[in-house]
């Protein structure tokens, strides 16, 4: 790969990781759920979809992280009978993230 090669591929990372980030460093995502009640989009460092499973029902959520020890502890938590967390860090990622989807992730017992 020549010089003027590895100058446009510099360029187009560049441009990639700005598409993916709003003008102050945080990713727009889809928000739905009882945190957002009035509006459908949220801006944050990591976007996700869950699901939670209780003897109510099961409530399907979409929204926002931020700060590092809470994506961690969200993010990397390993599905469970009871809920599913799936994250993502692009703009609007969250965006086809399915209830089955989810439900699938559920380990069965």
């Amino acid at each position: 790969m020549g010089l003027g090669s590895f100058h446009v591929l510099l360029l187009l990372l560049q441009a990639l990781q700005a598409s993916a980030e709003d003008s102050d460093g945080q990713l727009v995502c889809l928000c739905e759920g009882s945190k957002c009640p009035q509006t459908t989009q949220c801006h944050g460092t990591q976007c996700f979809s869950s699901v939670k499973v209780s003897s109510g029902g099961v409530v399907f959520e979409r929204g926002c992280l931020k700060g590092q020890e809470k994506i961690r502890l969200q993010c990397f938590t390993a599905p469970s009978f009871h809920q599913a967390i799936h994250c993502c860090s692009q703009d609007l990622c969250n965006a086809n993230t399915t209830r089955a989807f989810l439900m699938s992730l559920l380990p069965s017992g």
